[in-house]
């Protein structure tokens, strides 16, 4: 459809769509795995997926975002939590 547009003489300017995406996380540990190249005992075994993530976060396509761990969401699903923690956590995911 382009290239006959292109054919035609008028001028196609196609630009990507590039998406960028925010990571929020309460874990300090994970958040610097992702930011800082470092090499520890560790941290050597890590799949070479989470080296191409840490190449996306410095490019600046992905954000890491520092979330207190009262205010993370995933916690409900992922933790036992107390009653008040538990229904304000479902009201952060409802949308109330």
């Amino acid at each position: 459809m382009f290239e006959e547009a292109k054919n035609a003489g008028i001028d196609v300017n196609v630009n990507k769509a590039v998406v960028k995406c925010k990571v929020f996380e309460d874990n300090e540990g994970a958040a610097e795995i992702a930011t800082v190249h470092k090499f520890r005992p560790r941290t050597k075994h890590i799949h070479l997926k989470y080296h191409h993530f840490r190449e996306h976060v410095n490019s600046g396509l992905v954000w890491i975002v520092k979330v207190a761990t009262d205010e993370q969401l995933a916690d409900m699903f992922t933790k036992p939590l107390g009653l008040a923690l538990f229904r304000k956590h479902g009201k952060g995911i409802m949308g109330w």
